[in-house]
């Protein structure tokens, strides 16, 4: 039997399970970081949730993340540019879903806008039809950010960063 239901991937559920997070890298000019969530057996996930009506923003989720570095009095946010993807398990295919500036993801946990909303990801099957764009296990999940020039030599501390992606899950 397969049961479904709506979450919400946080920070740390990119230190677990094969996943991984820039906890301690330095940002550097140019260069990506990642946080990457490694799909469970017998799952099959989708990014987002709900979707999005005629008349409005509906149901979908709302992606809020923010990634500080570790100053210890006043944790500083770091800015740049993000890229939600897909990889399959060898991370030799990614499947782009979308990027944007991280200052517009990063505004409101509840309230829904057009940069932040974020609905299950759909996709045409060989029929024509609508269906859920999955990854399977063992695939990933990455959200990818290259910081920009003021936000360079900056430290990632995972504990300062506050990330909420919401998923659709598919569990065996």
């Amino acid at each position: 039997m397969v049961v479904a239901y709506t979450d919400v991937l946080t920070q740390n559920d990119f230190a677990a399970n094969g996943s991984y997070n820039p906890d301690g890298l330095v940002t550097q000019t140019n260069t990506p970081l990642e946080f990457a969530y490694r799909v469970l057996p017998k799952e099959r996930i989708a990014v987002g949730t709900g979707q999005i009506s005629n008349n409005g923003v509906a149901n979908s989720g709302v992606l809020y993340v923010v990634i500080k570095d570790n100053t210890s009095s006043t944790p500083v946010q770091i800015f740049g540019t993000y890229e939600l993807l897909y990889a399959n398990p060898s991370k030799t295919e990614t499947r782009f879903l979308q990027s944007s500036q991280l200052d517009q993801i990063c505004s409101s946990k509840t309230v829904r806008d057009a940069a932040n909303i974020l609905p299950m990801r759909t996709t045409l099957n060989e029929k024509g039809k609508v269906v859920p764009w999955v990854v399977g296990e063992y695939s990933y999940i990455i959200f990818r950010f290259t910081p920009n020039a003021a936000s360079v030599g900056k430290t990632i501390s995972v504990a300062n960063c506050d990330i909420q992606i919401p998923i659709t899950v598919w569990q065996e």
